[in-house]
């Protein structure tokens, strides 16, 4: 993808995520040290979007299993805890259902 597509992609994703959070997109982000994420969330949350066609295959297998996890949490050696959900997950936890 070149970077132009790249660049498109990334908007769009950071547009959709901000509506559905009820959020809104920072403008020039990441481009200065004042705007430095994609989102700000109602609650004051930033938020680092990110999309890629196949780049998180293995988090999705685990969210979708069987008797679907409401969290997953990973980490690597040597680094912190991160903890991914589904966004109906994630709403439910800000109380936008």
């Amino acid at each position: 993808m070149s970077g132009s597509k790249s660049k498109k992609k990334g908007y769009r994703g950071e547009a959709e995520f901000a509506k559905l959070t009820q959020g809104f997109r920072v403008p020039l982000s990441g481009s200065t040290p004042h705007y430095k994420h994609d989102v700000m969330l109602p609650n004051g949350w930033a938020v680092e979007v990110k999309r890629k066609k196949t780049g998180f295959t293995t988090l999705y297998n685990w969210l979708e299993q069987q008797n679907s996890p409401d969290i997953v949490a990973f980490r690597a050696d040597y680094r912190p805890w991160v903890v991914a959900m589904t966004l109906d997950r994630f709403l439910t936890l800000l109380n936008k259902e």
